[in-house]
């Protein structure tokens, strides 16, 4: 069985993860639950974590690692709906709703995450208010950045999609130590399925923002040179 890289078996109680999740305001003795209950998987690259038309059973923490969540179209074609990294929660939006998955999240990289039940975590949102309303805060971010997508989608140009596509996936995984390189494998695909646009179309511009010396781009790495000009070209604030 896979073991919480974490800790050091003293289970979730001594665990620094916690604190940096969802989960922060649990108690000693909540913890003590969570640390029986819950299920550590191991994800590796490429491989789905939930899928479009399930039924929920678990809200998940990723603990290491990088995940993306699409809805797949009639077309077969992905749109990348969010981004998730260490400490965030996915698949919560669905198990509060009752409803079957909106989506598919699915391993970017290699990833370790905490699967934690449905029944644990309604019964630590009834008898505790500030995970009640962390849940509520993440509920209305997610709405917010839809709301962002969307406009997006139905009125910036080819070219704006695509600088921000760059800056929201870099916003969401970070860089690396140079500060510059986006910290994740990035497919040419991804980057057209966050932008709504072809592989051909995020190709064609991603190779203009490289002769703009805008951005590098070696292998599946993009690092990011002019940040400020990607923000402008988005018309999005920083």
């Amino acid at each position: 069985m896979l073991k919480c890289s974490f800790n050091d078996g003293s289970g979730c109680v001594n665990c620094k993860f916690p604190v940096s999740t969802i989960f922060h305001s649990l108690s000693a003795d909540s913890l003590k639950e969570l640390e029986e209950i819950k299920v550590d998987l191991f994800v590796k690259r490429k491989q789905n974590i939930f899928v479009q038309g399930n039924v929920p059973q678990y809200v998940y923490i990723v603990r290491r690692g990088k995940i993306k969540v699409f809805i797949l179209g009639e077309n077969g074609k992905e749109q990348i709906v969010r981004v998730a990294k260490e400490g965030d929660t996915i698949g919560y939006r669905s198990l509060l709703n009752d409803e079957k998955y909106f989506a598919t999240a699915v391993a970017m990289e290699d990833c370790e995450l905490c699967a934690v039940t449905k029944s644990f975590f309604f019964g630590e949102i009834d008898k505790n208010p500030v995970l009640a309303k962390d849940t509520l805060t993440l509920l209305s971010k997610q709405l917010r950045d839809s709301e962002n997508r969307m406009f997006s989608l139905a009125y910036k140009s080819v070219k704006e999609r695509i600088a921000e596509g760059v800056l929201m996936l870099a916003k969401a995984y970070g860089f690396e130590e140079d500060q510059k390189t986006i910290a994740v494998h990035l497919y040419r695909k991804d980057i057209a399925d966050f932008s709504g646009v072809t592989v051909e179309t995020a190709i064609r511009n991603l190779n203009d923002f490289r002769r703009e010396k805008l951005v590098e781009i070696d292998q599946k790495k993009i690092k990011i040179l002019e940040e400020d000009k990607l923000y402008e070209i988005a018309k999005i604030r920083r």
